[in-house]
C-alpha cells in the first residue's frame, strides 16, 4: 500500500538484457485487476522512468491476450473442402458467425477437385469478433490448421 493506504502492485520484468519493474497505482489497479490472473499473459502499457540506473514502468493500462487478439485481428480465413463440407456444417458456421458479430472480415478458401488452387471468397454477410468461442467453434467444424488469423503489420 501507499503512504495514503491505497493499494499498489509491483511486478518484475526480466530478459537477457536486464530487468525492470512495473508499478501499478490504485487508480489503474482498480480498473485492470480482473485481468491479473495466475498464468494469464497480459500486455502492459505504461510510461517509462529511469531512476538510479533502474527502469520502472508506471502502468497505465493492461490488456489480456484475448482482448489484444480481438483488437489486432483484421480477418479470419477458413479453409474448406467443397466436396466434404456438409449442409449441417454450413448451418453451424452461420449460427457461429451470427453469435459472434464484430468488425473482423471473414474469408473462405474453398478447395475443390475442379480448381487448380483454392478460391478465396469474402463472406460479406458475416463480420465477426474473433472471440475464443468463435475460434474454437470454427476449428471444431473445419479441423485444426484450417482457421488462420490475419492481423496488422
Amino acid at each position: 500500500t501507499t503512504k495514503a493506504g491505497k493499494p499498489i502492485a509491483f511486478a518484475t520484468l526480466e530478459d537477457f538484457g536486464g530487468q525492470g519493474e512495473l508499478v501499478c497505482f490504485a487508480t489503474v489497479l482498480d480498473r485492470i485487476q480482473n485481468y491479473l490472473q495466475v498464468d494469464e499473459i497480459v500486455i502492459a502499457k505504461g510510461r517509462p522512468e529511469v531512476r538510479g540506473g533502474g527502469l520502472k514502468i508506471i502502468v497505465q493500462d493492461v490488456l489480456p491476450m484475448w482482448k489484444v487478439r480481438e483488437q489486432m485481428v483484421k480477418s479470419i480465413v477458413v479453409r474448406v473442402d467443397a466436396e466434404s463440407l456438409a449442409v449441417e456444417a454450413i448451418n453451424q458456421l452461420r449460427e457461429l458467425c451470427d453469435a459472434n458479430r464484430g468488425s473482423c472480415k471473414l474469408y473462405f478458401d474453398i478447395a475443390s477437385g475442379d480448381l487448380a488452387q483454392p478460391q478465396r471468397v469474402h463472406a460479406r454477410k458475416f463480420v465477426v469478433e474473433p472471440t475464443p468461442d468463435l475460434m474454437r467453434g470454427l476449428t471444431r467444424l473445419v479441423g485444426p490448421g484450417n482457421v488462420v488469423v490475419e492481423g496488422e503489420g
